[in-house]
């Protein structure tokens, strides 16, 4: 079987990573596999060696342009020259390539991964939605990230129920395994309790309502520094450090910037935290997870299919500042409670998120659709 993957960038981001670690997995599995990406754009790390080395040919579309309206030719044209089994298309724009080359080639089967709720918050494109809808009702199956993102396909946007499956992201958990013990150093946080965010800098991953429920864990724990790792997105960053400064919790609260080893990065926290106000999955949340460290993260879906409250972690109500703090505070003044939820959620990641399960079941449906186009 060979799997043509259209992405819109191979730049490390929550889809992409998911992206190769899908690619590496099914390559275990006798998978044989291309990835076509729209543009190179370095927003981040570029992610282009990892997947050659995994054995992975990457093939670049050439839509740096916002405005480019070809891109669906081209894709069209690698189609016709990889032949694929599948084509697997991943985030909106490469989706549009995908209808194209579905109206061009209705015998090849077309699975969309889709890996957000669009057309809210910080999503670029929501006057695009009402094609995008006729596009993805032509996709062969859907394969949502949550049981929040289905029902928001089912429920908002007229998809068959029958086309969408939910397939949970998965991770190899051995990364965040093993703690190294130089991991606070690397950051100047030794010997003091770390309370970990992760996240691009917008405005719906709550890290405003978390700086300021840090002025509440900061006078129960003056000694404990809050860490948040990410992106800048549109300059919001200078937002989050005049409010750092207008707190008095310049030292307390640190923005790190873009940070690239995630398992380093958690092995220097005591707990995580994720405040979105709106998330597709929130893989960060199982990485955490996995780096046995309990949670702190909003009651919204899907975040309430990972995190299981007072088990391993605990569930707030978003833009509840209070309980925001009540629940950091209370974890750091007992270890022994933070140390058993950690383990218990790695737990949880190993039966419910591994990448191995993430592909039998991705794995599960290009076969059926194989089957049922031979049909």
């Amino acid at each position: 079987m060979h799997v043509l993957h259209v992405s819109n960038s191979i730049a490390a981001g929550g889809s992409e990573l998911h992206l190769l670690t899908l690619c590496r997995q099914l390559g275990r599995r006798g998978v044989r596999q291309t990835v076509a990406y729209l543009h190179e754009r370095p927003v981040s790390r570029i992610l282009k060696g990892e997947f050659e080395a995994a054995g992975i040919r990457t093939l670049p579309v050439g839509a740096d342009g916002r405005y480019n309206v070809l891109f669906p030719l081209t894709v069209s044209a690698i189609v016709a020259r990889v032949r694929p089994d599948i084509l697997h298309t991943h985030l909106p724009r490469a989706d549009l390539a995908g209808g194209f080359v579905k109206l061009r080639r209705r015998d090849l089967p077309w699975v969309v991964s889709m890996h957000n709720i669009y057309g809210r918050h910080s999503w670029s494109g929501p006057a695009l939605l009402p094609l995008l809808d006729v596009v993805w009702r032509r996709a062969d199956r859907i394969i949502a990230i949550s049981g929040a993102v289905k029902e928001w396909l089912v429920r908002g946007r007229g998809v068959p129920a029958d086309r969408v499956r939910v397939i949970h992201y998965g991770i190899d958990p051995a990364p965040f395994a093993a703690a190294p013990p130089e991991a606070k150093q690397q950051w100047g946080l030794d010997g003091r309790p770390v309370v970990a965010a992760i996240g691009r800098l917008t405005p719906h991953k709550g890290f405003a309502g978390l700086i300021a429920s840090w002025r509440i864990v900061h006078r129960a724990r003056p000694d404990a520094v809050l860490a948040i790792a990410g992106w800048d997105v549109g300059g919001y960053r200078r937002e989050l450090e005049a409010q750092i400064d207008s707190l008095g919790l310049t030292g307390a609260v640190r923005l790190l910037g873009f940070v690239d080893d995630v398992p380093a990065f958690l092995a220097a926290s005591d707990v995580f935290v994720l405040p979105s106000t709106s998330e597709g999955f929130g893989q960060v949340v199982i990485e955490a997870m996995a780096a046995s460290r309990p949670v702190v993260v909003t009651r919204i879906p899907p975040l309430t299919e990972i995190v299981a409250d007072g088990e391993t972690g605990v569930l707030v109500a978003p833009d509840d500042q209070d309980a925001l703090a009540a629940a950091l505070v209370r974890l750091l003044t007992n270890p022994d409670q933070a140390a058993a939820m950690g383990v218990r959620g790695r737990d949880r990641v190993l039966t419910m998120f591994s990448a191995g399960r993430m592909a039998d079941q991705t794995l599960e449906v290009y076969s059926r659709l194989g089957r049922d186009h031979d049909a």
